[in-house]
């Protein structure tokens, strides 16, 4: 058998092949139709997206024990932390910490929660590791050098 041959004649063939190909993974990737969030995220157990519904309720109850054992009042808990800093003071206004509150979320479902997750909680070092996250990510995407 002539292999030039046969790969000459099956190229169109080929070529309508990989588009009947491509075209089928366009449309089968919008048939799985991603869920994002709006303001009003939606909950779903853990049991509907395939979790061991006992593993989540094991870290919800991991996250309320682990409560840190620092000063609820920030202001104390700052001066505390800081006391070996020169010329150290606060400069903006601060607030009694919150008890523990989080959510855990899948594919942009809740599926646990605990705590008032409504409430405005003063933050601190996350900052820095979101906004790593965050840079991270814009220079991966070539959007800063």
């Amino acid at each position: 058998m002539n292999t030039k041959i046969f790969y000459k004649n099956s190229r169109p063939y080929m070529q309508i092949v990989t588009s009947f190909l491509l075209l089928f993974s366009v449309f089968s990737s919008n048939a799985q139709k991603k869920y994002y969030p709006d303001a009003d995220w939606q909950t779903k157990t853990p049991a509907e997206l395939g979790m061991n519904t006992q593993l989540v309720d094991s870290a919800i109850r991991l996250a309320i024990n682990s409560e840190t054992k620092t000063d609820v009042d920030l202001r104390i808990a700052n001066y505390k932390a800081y006391v070996r800093e020169p010329g150290y003071q606060i400069l903006g206004p601060m607030k009694d910490r919150g008890k523990p509150a989080g959510l855990i979320i899948k594919n942009g479902y809740i599926i646990g929660q605990w705590g008032d997750v409504q409430r405005v909680d003063m933050t601190f070092s996350v900052a820095k590791s979101y906004l790593s996250t965050v840079a991270g990510l814009a220079a991966d995407a070539k959007l800063i050098r």
